[in-house]
């Protein structure tokens, strides 16, 4: 459950006779039914929406309760934040602010653990050019004294002013746990300043909106470009007679540098490897095989018949076709998925699992030897395909929880086969997740048909 520290807002304009509370920690549904139930009005002030829930604030009464996001507009620790106006533009109805965390959501679930903090935000950079238009003072969308331009919720309308896009791009930054700072030239500009593993870098992501190329592409050219001499010259970034702005030290990337992290962010994660070659033995068995390597002083294949594939060791410089001819490969071949565990395989060479769906294909799933924070693992998953008429090895990096490798009970195996990475729910992930595919527990049908892989919809306020 959340705390609730009530603040002194005898200073701060438009707060001074309302009961505001700064929320830390996750608002839970307990907290929800107790807030829902007061009589009287009260604000959440939340510094960011990192770590909450986005259906959970849905819930909140919006007829006794308001939620302020400080973020950008630090009223509780700059004075120059102090007056209604800003005060103003972080307060949000509970659906709104719901609404625009969804939004967030549905980027940050395309955002790898595995990437640097240099490469998520250049897809959150990049994600937000493309999906925001800029606006400028004469196009400004006001309701209800509230100009959302300069709000976190110009995202639900896809147009912000430079003070809206600085704070959203703030705001993603802050729940994907990176230090960035919302920075101000009161009455003339807005931009931020990022720390990218271990050096400050000065973005300006307005500019890139306002100047994107063909096909809305985001050119990234006020994207970490400029050392701080030269970020911090320009007028519109002159913090000089702003006594609460601080200058960082930041530093330009190098055009190899970016260009190396777009590459990544754009690459398709999806691998074919080389094409199956048909062989056919003197009994007249249909195989298909592909060679992966060698391994330990053996050579690895993929081996194929019928429905049925695995992953096979023979010594290096045997042939597999004498071995598929004389049916003598699992017997004469280290097939890994039957060891029981105990015994003592040859240097580096790796077990595998396989596993049947309902409809009879097959997959083998290897560990690549990476592992990330919280635990997660990484894998090779293997699957025969026929792709324009061909049958080739689709090979998909795939990360999770799970240990696939050693036997689990039939309840495991058919949870991960059938749901964790059936073929629809397998692009899905590949698709929005990067490749992450989850968490399998023992409750197989009922976890996986409760979780909606769907977008989540997002519903628009009405603009003025």
């Amino acid at each position: 459950m959340a705390r609730f520290d009530r603040i002194d807002t005898s200073k701060l304009e438009l707060l001074d006779k309302k009961k505001c509370f700064l929320v830390k920690g996750t608002l839970t549904l307990d907290d929800v039914n107790k807030l829902n139930g007061l009589n009287k009005k009260i604000v959440l002030v939340f510094e960011n929406t990192k770590g909450q829930n986005s259906d959970i604030i849905g819930y909140l009464n919006p007829n006794v309760i308001r939620v302020s996001v400080v973020g950008g507009i630090d009223y509780l620790h700059k004075r120059k934040y102090n007056s209604k106006d800003y005060i103003r533009r972080t307060i949000h109805s509970p659906k709104d602010i719901a609404n625009i965390m969804k939004t967030f959501e549905t980027i940050e679930r395309k955002v790898m653990f595995t990437w640097t903090e240099s490469q998520k935000c250049m897809f959150v950079y990049k994600t937000l050019c493309e999906m925001l238009n800029g606006v400028d003072s004469n196009e400004r969308t006001v309701q209800n004294g509230v100009d959302y331009m300069n709000t976190l919720t110009g995202i639900l309308y896809g147009r912000a002013s430079c003070e809206g896009v600085s704070l959203l791009f703030k705001e993603i930054m802050d729940r994907l746990g990176i230090e960035c700072h919302y920075q101000l030239l009161d009455g003339i500009h807005a931009f931020n300043t990022v720390k990218l593993d271990g050096e400050y870098h000065g973005v300006d992501l307005y500019w890139d909106i306002q100047n994107k190329g063909e096909n809305n592409k985001c050119g990234f050219n006020y994207y970490c470009r400029e050392d701080g001499n030269a970020f911090y010259s320009n007028r519109y970034h002159d913090l000089s007679n702003e006594k609460e702005e601080i200058r960082y030290p930041v530093m330009p990337f190098v055009d190899e540098k970016l260009e190396e992290d777009l590459t990544l962010l754009t690459s398709n994660k999806k691998e074919y490897s080389h094409e199956m070659t048909r062989y056919t033995n003197s009994q007249g068995e249909v195989f298909d095989y592909t060679y992966l390597g060698e391994s330990g002083g053996f050579s690895a294949f993929i081996v194929r018949n019928e429905d049925n594939i695995n992953y096979f060791y023979i010594s290096k410089g045997d042939d597999i076709t004498t071995k598929l001819d004389n049916k003598t490969l699992s017997d004469a071949c280290y097939n890994c998925h039957n060891l029981s565990g105990n015994e003592t395989l040859p240097t580096d060479i790796k077990r595998f699992s396989r596993f049947i769906r309902e409809d009879g294909t097959n997959f083998i799933v290897c560990p690549t030897g990476k592992t990330y924070g919280d635990n997660i693992m990484e894998y090779t998953m293997l699957e025969p395909q026929e792709i324009d008429g061909k049958k080739v090895l689709r090979k998909t990096v795939i990360t999770s929880e799970n240990d696939f490798i050693f036997d689990k009970d039939a309840n495991f195996r058919y949870s991960v086969a059938n749901y964790l990475l059936s073929r629809n729910r397998l692009e899905n992930r590949l698709k929005n997740y990067g490749g992450y595919v989850g968490f399998a527990s023992h409750e197989t049908r009922k976890l996986f048909e409760m979780q909606d892989e769907r977008d989540i919809e997002v519903v628009m306020p009405k603009a003025a």
